[in-house]
């Protein structure tokens, strides 16, 4: 679902369909990134629930990443979506639809996973993979959470 619902997102964006892209961006209750990061807190919840045995609402500070205390494939995932996300609309896009699924947990595990030594040493070096045409909204190149844009090339 993941790489499903992020695709939607870039060719929205590539393509320049304001109806997708509105269907898309929406932080309304019928937005799909909101429903898209809504479903990942609510299977985040869930997991940490039954693992912990406790009430799904009092699970926000119990685990720092996604699926328990280390992060696993499905952290690098959601992150990638993250910035693949922030490349094409920018990072409100995201805060908005994240503040308005009460996704706290998800955002969380991001950030844990950015903030990462390793993670933050290779975002900090790392050239976007995406194409010019797709970056929505300007970046801070400097920001944790964006890869450096892309370099002009030599000709």
């Amino acid at each position: 679902m993941l790489v499903v619902d992020r695709s939607e997102g870039y060719a929205a964006r590539k393509n320049g369909s304001a109806p997708k892209l509105e269907a898309w961006l929406a932080p309304e209750a019928g937005g799909r990134l909101r429903r898209f990061l809504g479903c990942v807190e609510a299977s985040r919840r869930e997991a940490a629930a039954q693992a912990l045995g406790s009430a799904k609402d009092a699970v926000d500070d119990l685990w720092p990443f996604l699926l328990g205390d280390a992060p696993c494939y499905v952290d690098f995932l959601l992150l990638n979506a993250l910035l693949v996300h922030d490349y094409c609309f920018g990072p409100e896009a995201w805060a908005a639809a994240a503040a308005a699924a009460s996704a706290t947990g998800t955002s969380k595990a991001c950030a844990a996973l950015a903030a990462r030594p390793s993670v933050a040493a290779y975002l900090a070096t790392a050239e976007a993979l995406l194409y010019r045409g797709v970056k929505g909204m300007p970046h801070d190149a400097t920001s944790p959470r964006s890869p450096k844009s892309p370099k002009p090339s030599s000709s």
